[in-house]
């Protein structure tokens, strides 16, 4: 009897120990899942942070090539009255790089322009995916992008009306969800390629 008893205890011990085991792999189970689905959530949230950081530094680097070439014009204020840099497309511009032009009074203001046009196109290719620049005489440019929508290398040109004392320098990249190469400025800021307009007084 005692034996009997002895085999029904250690049974009953083995059974609640089989329980208890089980309800440890459900929890475990549900926690995996849980941290899972918050891992999930941090990749997701780092993938975004880092597609912001890159826009941002695309952006900066927009604005730096611009008054860069703002610089370059107002200190060859000649080459700016003759019309140099008027309607230069950064992507048609046949113009060549020219050594004596990095020496103090070596080139003359035309060669000066086109050097500064090279050296421009030069870096909007290095710092910017598929960049892309135009300059033009505007006299009222605008600041709204939902004025520039379509293909940058036709909608920019046309929004110049080639007048008055005033400069646009336009700058675009690709950064839409397609990356062809193009630069197309859409209504949804989420889809649309990058674009950044100065306008100044030289």
């Amino acid at each position: 009897m005692l034996k009997a008893c002895d085999r029904y205890s250690r049974l009953k011990t083995g059974i609640k120990k089989l329980r208890q085991s089980g309800f440890n792999l459900i929890e475990n189970l549900v926690t995996l899942s849980i941290i899972s689905i918050g891992m999930l959530g941090i990749v997701g949230l780092l993938s975004r942070a880092l597609t912001v950081n890159q826009n941002s530094y695309y952006y900066s680097a927009a604005l730096i090539l611009a008054e860069d070439m703002a610089d370059r014009m107002r200190a060859n204020l000649r080459g700016v009255a003759d019309q140099r840099y008027n309607l230069v497309d950064s992507q048609t511009s046949s113009v060549s790089e020219n050594a004596s032009c990095l020496q103090t009074s070596a080139c003359s203001f035309e060669e000066m322009a086109a050097h500064d046009i090279w050296e421009w196109q030069q870096k909007l290719a290095q710092m910017l995916p598929a960049g892309v620049g135009f300059i033009c005489r505007d006299s009222s440019p605008s600041f709204d992008s939902t004025d520039y929508i379509g293909q940058f290398s036709t909608t920019i040109p046309a929004s110049c009306d080639n007048t008055g004392d005033n400069y646009a320098i336009h700058i675009g990249w690709d950064m839409g969800e397609e990356k062809d190469g193009k630069v197309e400025i859409k209504t949804d800021v989420e889809k649309s390629d990058g674009h950044l307009i100065i306008a100044f007084s030289p």
